[in-house]
């Protein structure tokens, strides 16, 4: 274990436990698509929302947690939403272009569970 660091020393990334440090990957998960692709996302997961029966609020409840805005994570907040079956249902409605950034964004943040359903 390093030891810990005194006032005289300079935090740098090296300084720090890997896992504090994001690579330039990792920011991409982190940062926002184009507004175009964003605004595709959220209107097909509208659609699969409101493809189900709404007993328990269910339906609500998801519709209620989707992002209002394009801003940093929420592009993948809303990928994460789905599990990987749904996740295949969304990418058929995606075009290639919102599939792309979703891939590039779960490649750079090691998302690897749900990457093969935008892998077509």
């Amino acid at each position: 274990m390093k030891p810990k660091l005194t006032k005289a020393e300079v935090i740098t990334a090296e300084s720090l436990p890997h896992d504090l440090v994001y690579t330039q990957n990792q920011r991409l998960y982190y940062t926002a698509p184009t507004d175009k692709q964003f605004n595709e996302l959220k209107e097909k997961a509208i659609e699969i929302w409101n493809e189900y029966d709404n007993a328990g609020g269910y339906r609500d409840e998801k519709l209620n947690q989707l992002p209002a805005k394009n801003f940093k994570d929420n592009f993948m907040f809303i990928v994460a939403m789905f599990d990987s079956e749904n996740m295949r249902l969304l990418a058929d409605k995606l075009s290639q272009d919102a599939k792309d950034a979703i891939k590039e964004r779960m490649k750079a943040g090691d998302c690897i569970d749900g990457y093969f359903a935008f892998n077509n």
